[in-house]
């Protein structure tokens, strides 16, 4: 295709929908693996205008946390009047098989990944909504991972940019996560997307989801009439926060941008372990000089310069800045942390000494 991409029909094939086959192709001029979306004309022309925004869209959303569209054209050069739109590839797939692969159960899944995924879905809609449109389908199955895990908002095909007027009740996207307003048919705008996330959200918490009827009625129903378990406590004020966006009364929920916020500050206050306000106890207390004198005898080094290096250690336990990056990043940000360390230590001609040692005081000291 355009002397470009190149692929096999047979062969990488990704997956079929509604609109066409997405193959796994290679972009020859940037040696890299893409996707492409092939929606035959011939067949689909009235939707041309719809899928032709949906690939302007996701071209202009130039953010980390937005699955990125390259370049879409029409005919492929075989004398098929094909509409092709090239898309990033993302080689963990989906967060629905991702989870499905890898885990038996979305508790079995390590808290931070958990904390690090339901940032990051809030970060993704938040530049959706800036940019004044809904996406409008928020599910597990149009989020897409990197290779680090790190993930991104695809699948435009039912977004709508907002206009002056909030837009009327359209039964569009997942019933699961669909909005009570939408349901019955109320105006609504951004508001009904930041519930879609509450449900992800729920789900990422408690390990299913809040709403789910074989009968759609049913499920309707369900939604409508707030039939659903309490959030645990279990993530603390992030619990309350997705509390707070599965509320019937729109106006009561946060914004996109108000949740981003929300999460970060927890982050920072209640995520990272603060300073314990107990006093240690005797026994810790004689356990951690024991620790000490131990360490000093086996280092030779001065009392002084080993409270020193303490004292850094727990200047870096405490680093704001740093503390999303433990949630976002956290074999990077250890990585980062001891390598730091290591220069501190070889800087005061203490190298001999562990790291893992020094922050060991430092963690006894703070928190007990």
């Amino acid at each position: 295709i355009r002397n470009r991409y190149k692929y096999s029909p047979l062969m990488d094939l990704i997956g079929s929908g509604t609109y066409g086959d997405c193959y796994k192709a290679m972009d020859l001029k940037q040696n890299k693996t893409v996707v492409l979306k092939l929606v035959s004309l011939q067949r689909l022309q009235s939707t041309k205008e719809k899928l032709v925004m949906e690939a302007d869209l996701q071209e202009s959303l130039n953010h980390p946390r937005i699955a990125r569209g390259i370049e879409h054209f029409e005919d492929d050069g075989t004398g098929i009047n094909n509409l092709i739109i090239v898309m990033d590839y993302y080689k963990n797939g989906d967060l629905r098989a991702y989870i499905n692969n890898n885990f038996e159960s979305i508790d079995k899944i390590p808290r931070y990944l958990r904390i690090k995924w339901m940032l990051q879905f809030a970060e993704a809609l938040d530049v959706v909504h800036q940019q004044n449109y809904v996406h409008r389908d928020l599910k597990f199955e149009n989020a897409f991972l990197d290779e680090q895990l790190n993930l991104v908002l695809g699948d435009f095909g039912i977004a709508k940019q907002l206009l002056q007027q909030a837009q009327n009740g359209t039964l569009l996207g997942t019933p699961e996560t669909m909005a009570p307003e939408v349901i019955n048919s109320e105006p609504y705008g951004a508001k009904a997307d930041v519930w879609g996330l509450g449900c992800i959200w729920y789900e990422m918490i408690m390990g299913k989801k809040p709403f789910s009827q074989t009968n759609q009625f049913k499920l309707f129903q369900q939604i409508v009439n707030m039939d659903f378990q309490k959030v645990s406590d279990d993530f603390g004020l992030l619990s309350q926060l997705c509390s707070k966006m599965l509320q019937k009364n729109q106006k009561m929920r946060p914004t996109a941008q108000e949740v981003v916020s929300q999460v970060k500050f927890i982050i920072i206050n209640d995520y990272k372990i603060e300073p314990a306000k107990p006093t240690m106890s005797k026994e810790k207390l004689l356990r951690l000089n024991k620790f000490k004198t131990s360490l000093q005898q086996q280092s030779k080094i001065q009392i002084e310069l080993l409270e020193k290096c303490v004292e850094f250690a727990k200047s870096v336990l405490l680093m704001e800045e740093d503390k999303l990056n433990y949630v976002n990043d956290p074999d990077g940000a250890l990585k980062r942390e001891e390598e730091q360390a290591e220069q501190y230590l070889k800087k005061k001609g203490v190298a001999e000494i562990k790291w893992k040692d020094i922050k060991k005081i430092a963690v006894y000291e703070l928190f007990g």
